[in-house]
């Protein structure tokens, strides 16, 4: 039953969901996920982003970006506020505030890459946090339903999931060793220098 005052703030696969929103409601819904047993975890921040919260802020953060001129890219962009992909040049202010008001789909939007025929997928962070969730949507995606390149007979996509950054191996020697992983597994960094 749903907890007033809590949003679904991102759909990180089939078993990870994250909420947010206020503290006593939130503390509520973390009460009645431990009479159930669900599992759950409270993530300490300060601000509520991706809730009904940020609507007290919108004037003032479209103010904020009010200088922003968004353009077309040379690159699809999937946008984890579509769950697919967007034109660069619809992404203004108005994009940006919906993207910190709205659910973060990325259940979805990877799910549009691997359609779309991706296999590679690298998080570049300080420390991973979406490669768990990666997985889960690799191993309960039915091969039916995307390009057909599932291991033979087996539920799931093979795909290859790299992190660049852990909190205890930082630095270029780990993400060289990100990047080598890519190259074992064939897919070749090709690196250029644009003026």
């Amino acid at each position: 039953e749903a907890v007033e005052g809590v949003s679904v703030a991102a759909v990180n696969g089939p078993h990870t969901t994250v909420v947010s929103g206020e503290v006593a409601a939130l503390e509520v819904l973390v009460e009645r996920c431990a009479a159930r047993e669900v599992r759950c975890r409270w993530i300490p921040v300060d601000y509520a982003s991706h809730s009904g919260q940020v609507e007290g802020i919108e004037g003032e953060l479209l103010e904020c970006l009010a200088g922003i001129e968004a353009g077309p890219g040379e690159v699809p962009l999937y946008s984890t506020l579509a769950g697919a992909v967007v034109d660069g040049a619809v992404m203004g202010p108005r994009y940006w505030y919906e993207n910190l008001r709205h659910t973060v789909e990325f259940q979805d939007t990877i799910r549009a890459l691997l359609d779309d025929g991706h296999r590679l997928f690298v998080e570049i962070s300080p420390h991973p946090v979406l490669s768990t969730g990666l997985h889960d949507i690799l191993d309960h995606t039915d091969t039916d339903t995307d390009t057909g390149t599932g291991a033979g007979g087996e539920s799931g996509v093979r795909a290859v999931v790299l992190d660049t950054l852990h909190r205890d191996q930082a630095g270029a020697h780990r993400f060289h060793t990100a990047l080598a992983a890519a190259q074992v597994h064939l897919h070749t960094p090709h690196w250029h220098t644009r003026t």
